[in-house]
């Protein structure tokens, strides 16, 4: 686990919706193909993970230490069941946007062989260890 100081703190920004494309590109290895497959299936988990969600409007963003995710536009809580972890609880929106992208990035980097995104997955796990919470998204992916 990245230890983060104030100097090193990995800070977000959104992407606007006219650079989406070309940021995941960069991101996961310029590759248009592993952009459109980040995002189908960043859907796809947060759909099989938490019941009440149904679809919606999503941001998109790009991390100081060059990671990304993307997470639904919601206020409150959403629950996440992940049985092959035995994880169940409630986190925000932006907590299960994080972890249904880390799920999506380790898949892809599996299947890609591509090492910007495994790299990818380690920049949003370091960010994600640093985030308010942490301990939930921690559980859900271990």
């Amino acid at each position: 686990m990245s230890t983060l100081t104030s100097e090193n703190r990995i800070t977000r920004t959104l992407i606007q919706p006219d650079d989406v494309g070309s940021t995941l590109s960069q991101y996961l290895g310029g590759k248009p193909a592993h952009s459109i497959l980040f995002v189908i299936n960043t859907f796809r988990q947060l759909n099989s993970y938490a019941d009440a969600y149904h679809g919606g409007q999503w941001q998109f963003f790009a991390l100081s230490n060059r990671g990304v995710y993307m997470a639904p536009i919601g206020e409150g809580q959403l629950t996440l069941e992940v049985p092959s972890n035995h994880f169940t609880g409630s986190m925000s929106f932006d907590a299960a946007g994080i972890v249904a992208s880390l799920f999506t990035l380790n898949m892809l980097a599996w299947k890609t062989n591509n090492d910007d995104v495994g790299e990818s997955f380690y920049r949003l796990r370091d960010f994600a260890c640093a985030h308010a919470e942490a301990s939930s998204i921690l559980s859900a992916i271990d």
